[in-house]
This record gives C-alpha cells, structure tokens and sequence, in this order.
C-alpha cells in the first residue's frame, strides 16, 4: 500500500507513525488489494501526546468490513468500487469519521 504525504506518494512502513493534523487535511491511500485477498488498511490516530485517539480498520473479506474505532461502530458495505486500484480517502471531524473509494462514500 502506498500513502500519499505532503511530497507524494510513499510507500507504508508497517507501525510508522505519520503525522497530520485530520482538522485541516485528509489521509489518501492508494490500494490494489481485491475483495476476498484478506488484505487490511488499520489507521490508528493518535492525540498529539501517545494516546490512541481511535482508528479505522478496513478489512478485504468476502466482504467489505469497516470499523470505525473511534465511535465503535462496525459495518459492512457493498458500495465500494470494483477497480481493482483504489484510492482512499478518510477523514475525520469532531463527530464522525467519512471514508470514500474512488470518490465512492
């Protein structure tokens, strides 16, 4: 998976943690991972000390599976696109966490 930064897209370092500030900006991540591949995209956030502040996790089953660890919500979605190259979108206000596929919410 590749992540698209300030400079560009980088390529993810498991466990790395990057900076941004959700407020002003949203996260990109480009994916070629199919449905049904087992593959998964896990973005934890964090406050600015070391506290976890949530996360989202989006699973690449049989079915699409999200879970908004921020509200505790978890859901599955038939709604995503069917290219196999995909871009992310995932941002975050006060009250809730958006996530688009291809310009898919």
């Amino acid at each position: 998976h590749t992540l698209l930064v300030v400079s560009g897209w980088e390529t993810v370092t498991r466990d790395k943690k990057y900076p941004l500030d959700f407020s002003t900006n949203s996260l990109y991540i480009s994916t070629d991972s199919e449905r049904g591949s087992r593959d998964m995209i896990r973005v934890e956030m964090y406050k600015r000390g070391e506290d976890s502040d949530g996360g989202v996790e989006i699973s690449f089953y049989s079915k699409w599976e999200v879970w908004d660890r921020c509200n505790g919500y978890s859901y599955t979605t038939t709604n995503i696109p069917t290219e196999r190259n995909k871009i992310w979108k995932i941002s975050r206000t006060a009250t809730h966490i958006s996530i688009s596929c291809n310009g898919v919410e």
